[in-house]
């Protein structure tokens, strides 16, 4: 489902204040990129900042690496997926996540006026927590 840049924003506000940990896959054309973060900074218009616990490295392994990753969120379109509306290949899966939130980052106001393939998709998943 779509989502307003208020909701947005006030979802990525609401994890920075939790220090939620989130899921973080960031995809573009030739690259694709998992680790566990929390969000340090951002600002809904230029860039959201995450402080990574661990890296999932292309073999599926994941490692201890703190550092910090920032993705630029200018001329971004949000869509919000809840565990109800799982996508097919998340499906039996829906007790694992509370929620997901996408990003679409396009190269210039036209292209994502015009739906034109993103430069790079940057999904967040709130997993739930576990007992």
């Amino acid at each position: 489902m779509n989502c307003p840049l208020e909701i947005a924003e006030s979802l990525l506000c609401k994890w920075k204040e939790e220090q939620t940990v989130l899921v973080v896959n960031l995809l573009g054309y030739g690259f694709s990129s998992t680790l566990g973060a929390t969000i340090s900074d951002f600002d809904i218009k230029e860039a959201v900042v995450f402080s990574a616990l661990g890296v999932e490295d292309s073999s599926g392994v994941v490692t201890s690496m703190p550092g910090s990753m920032t993705v630029g969120l200018r001329c971004s379109s949000f869509e919000y997926l809840d565990s109800r509306e799982a996508p097919e290949q998340l499906r039996g899966a829906e007790e694992m996540f509370d929620c997901i939130l996408k990003a679409k980052i396009f190269d210039t106001e036209e292209d994502k006026a015009e739906e034109t393939d993103p430069l790079y998709i940057l999904t967040l998943t709130e997993m739930q927590s576990q007992p």
